[in-house]
């Protein structure tokens, strides 16, 4: 039995890459089964998703630099703890001066 080089670490690969790797035999059991224009499209798009793999392959997983979805938006919930995090303490201060203001 002969490992495919796209097999090697699928268990630690990202879900963004799985899908790339997905997506590109998709596409080339697609071009195999084309001729002419339509498989000179669908080898080209596979193409495209090994690069993508290859690329994803070679981050750590979560830092995904190809969005693979159109419109998909990359959201670091850590990032958007802090910022609400921020706002409230800088509304709480707001609120504080405002009050001691007011009070005097």
């Amino acid at each position: 039995m002969v490992n495919s080089p796209d097999a090697d670490d699928s268990g630690y690969l990202s879900p963004d890459a799985l899908v790339a790797l997905r997506n590109s035999r998709l596409w080339e059991a697609q071009a195999q089964r084309c001729s002419g224009p339509e498989r000179d499209s669908a080898l080209r798009i596979a193409a495209q998703w090994t690069a993508t793999f290859q690329m994803l392959k070679a981050t750590t997983p979560g830092d995904r630099r190809v969005a693979l979805r159109r419109g998909d938006r990359d959201v670091n919930h850590k990032e958007t703890a802090y910022l609400l995090f921020v706002l409230v303490g800088m509304l709480a201060v707001v609120i504080y001066v405002v009050y001691s203001h007011v009070a005097t």
